[in-house]
């Protein structure tokens, strides 16, 4: 009698299973990775902002919630990262600084960069917010910056 060469379909399923489940697990460290390098684009991009308003201060006499005039240009998007953030700046609504003036836009901004899309899956860290008050400077969520 001979003996039947190859695979059993119990065997076949088997590997198929196994590969399966590995590529799922390389698929989600991969959305991890994908969503890391997006949010340093939305850091990078929340940098440039705060240095534009510091060199927007520097000759005024506040900083500015437009960012039209932020970047120089005559209509601003607001989307960026590949639409994957929308960006905003703000002023901090009531509060003084620790020199007894109200905040606003003589000394305080506020950057925040929202999550859109599959970013917004980053739940971790949505929003991303740059605040500058009064002098200081907070980054949060403070595990993602």
């Amino acid at each position: 009698m001979k003996r039947a060469k190859g695979f059993s379909l119990i065997e076949l399923m088997t590997v198929v299973l196994i590969v399966a489940l590995l590529a799922m697990l390389a698929f989600s460290g991969y959305n991890k990775q994908v969503r890391k390098a997006r949010r340093a684009e939305a850091k990078q991009i929340m940098g440039d902002y705060a240095l534009r308003e510091e060199k927007l201060r520097s000759n005024s006499t506040t900083y500015t919630s437009n960012l039209a005039t932020l970047l120089g240009i005559a209509s601003a998007p607001t989307v960026w990262g590949g639409g994957y953030y929308s960006m905003a700046i703000t002023f901090p609504a009531s509060g003084n600084c620790p020199g007894g003036e109200a905040k606003g836009s003589a000394n305080s901004f506020i950057i925040t960069a929202t999550a859109l899309g599959d970013q917004a899956n980053d739940t971790a860290c949505a929003p991303l917010v740059y605040t500058h008050d009064c002098g200081t400077v907070s980054k949060t969520p403070a595990g993602c910056w």
